[in-house]
């Protein structure tokens, strides 16, 4: 699946694209709908690295 975000919004939150896999990663794994290890997919991020955020 793909999302499609406007520039004008990341824009306005001063957000990148990295950052707004990475909120959503958290916000996953906080709510128990992705483990450790899809959440860190999500964020493609390296393990250590996603766990320190």
């Amino acid at each position: 699946m793909n999302l499609t975000i406007p520039d004008e919004i990341l824009q306005a939150g001063q957000l990148s694209a990295a950052d707004i896999k990475r909120e959503l990663a958290m916000l996953f794994l906080q709510k128990k709908a992705l483990n450790v290890e899809q959440a860190t997919q999500l964020a493609d991020m390296q393990p250590v690295k996603f766990e320190q955020k």
